[in-house]
């Protein structure tokens, strides 16, 4: 439309351009990464994991209904299972995890404002995640740490009030969930195993205390910032 990433990151308040993806979205089919979807699902039904947000446990159990109820065996009918799966759930790439529709006749509008901002506030009920989504939600915390600074020393009060119930909520309803799905993985497999599976979570094994550290001072700095409010 004629606007430079940076004019739209100053706009928005960020300090940076990473966050663009949130908001900007080029139009593409539904199922515009097959290949990333046969990843995802191989995963998640070999090491079985726990699908986490909104409507996780909802899309987990009707993957493993579909194992049950069409007899398949994990080890020799993994490739009909994922491509049943992909038949009947569209799954699409988030910058901090992934989004599963219902059915392929349960489509979003992608012109619709509603969905936009649905997905670019992290507020949709198909949006899922897995535990190694962990350092690009931790990062999202990080950035949405700047927008409420920036906006509380640029006077932005009302945004930056907004900024810091988004952070409670990326924290209450992402990082955590998935910073304890991590730790109920690694006692189950091993921190070794859970390394070299998802080399990107390395520093977060690695410094048990890290996370638990930035968790409390986010919820010090939102709570102190919302008091100048008060």
């Amino acid at each position: 439309i004629g606007v430079s990433d940076l004019l739209i990151s100053k706009m928005l308040g960020h300090k940076t351009v990473n966050l663009i993806g949130y908001y900007f979205r080029q139009k593409h089919p539904i199922q515009e990464d097959f290949d990333y979807s046969k990843e995802l699902l191989e995963e998640i039904i070999t090491d079985d994991l726990e699908i986490l947000g909104e409507k996780g446990l909802y899309y987990k159990e009707k993957i493993n209904d579909m194992i049950r109820d069409n007899s398949f065996d994990i080890q020799n009918n993994l490739d009909s299972i994922i491509k049943k799966v992909c038949n009947k759930f569209p799954i699409r790439m988030k910058s901090c995890g992934f989004c599963i529709k219902s059915s392929k006749e349960r489509e979003c509008d992608l012109d619709s404002l509603t969905n936009d901002f649905s997905c670019a506030y992290g507020c949709c009920l198909n949006h899922c995640y897995l535990y190694f989504d962990l350092p690009s939600i931790y990062e999202k915390c990080k950035e949405q740490e700047q927008i409420i600074i920036h906006n509380f020393e640029n006077g932005f009060i009302n945004a930056a009030q907004k900024a810091c119930y988004q952070l409670n909520e990326f924290v209450s309803k992402e990082l955590i969930p998935s910073y304890e799905n991590l730790k109920i993985e690694i006692d189950k497999k091993g921190k070794d195993y859970v390394k070299n599976r998802h080399i990107e979570i390395k520093k977060f094994i690695n410094d048990d205390l890290f996370l638990e550290k930035e968790i409390k001072r986010w919820d010090l700095l939102t709570k102190r910032h919302l008091k100048k409010i008060q």
